[in-house]
């Protein structure tokens, strides 16, 4: 499994693209060795909105340090139900114009679906045998 995050709380740039299909370049190489591998386009959605991005409105003021999965659809057709799927489906879009292969998941959902619950118990659990390997 190859993951790719993508930033949901603010305007996709080339580097967010660039991430993403050197992230399937590595997915594609190892199927190429014959292991088989899929791309996870992870979004963020539950980090905060840390500033306004340029060019939209600033009544969005009103959703700093929220969470982006919460946030209204900036967009005034209301095509996303979040200001971070909104984010997340412009890098998306793009990479479905490329022709890469990806499955799409969210923080939001993860976490809702405690996707990572025996792993998050796991590390609560072994805490102390943690620090003291990492201090080591």
């Amino acid at each position: 499994m190859v993951e790719s995050g993508l930033g949901a709380s603010g305007v996709p740039h080339i580097g967010s693209l660039g991430d993403a299909v050197r992230a399937y370049g590595i997915k594609l190489a190892l199927e190429n060795f014959g292991y088989k591998s899929e791309l996870i386009a992870y979004s963020d959605d539950l980090d905060g909105l840390r500033k306004i991005p340029e060019g939209f409105p600033e009544s969005l003021n009103e959703y700093l340090g929220k969470r982006v999965s919460i946030i209204p659809d900036p967009d005034p057709r209301g095509c996303h139900d979040s200001f971070g799927s909104h984010m997340s489906s412009i890098l998306l879009d793009g990479l479905d114009q490329l022709g890469v292969k990806y499955e799409h998941r969210t923080a939001h959902d993860t976490y809702k679906n405690g996707l990572l619950q025996e792993q998050i118990h796991g590390i609560l659990v072994n805490s102390k045998k943690l620090e003291t390997r990492l201090r080591n």
